[in-house]
């Protein structure tokens, strides 16, 4: 659960606490998904889980994807 406080009719995030899940879609664009993986790996929130949807690509991301996660 996230605290916004409104100030002047704007919202301000005072604090982030909590896990954010990003789910990434993956069919036939295997460096599109290793590009955003990257993207979401260095991002600088602390609690991030990467969630992968493979959906019977056929241009190697599943085999690539399995690298990628080590």
């Amino acid at each position: 659960m996230s605290v916004i406080k409104k100030f002047q009719g704007r919202h301000s995030l005072e604090e982030v606490p909590g896990l954010v899940s990003a789910i990434v879609l993956s069919f036939n664009r295997k460096e599109e998904t290793l590009e955003c993986l990257e993207a979401l790996w260095h991002q600088t929130y602390p609690e991030v889980e990467i969630i992968v949807l493979e959906n019977g690509s056929t241009d190697g991301s599943r085999e690539a994807l399995e690298q990628w996660a080590g």
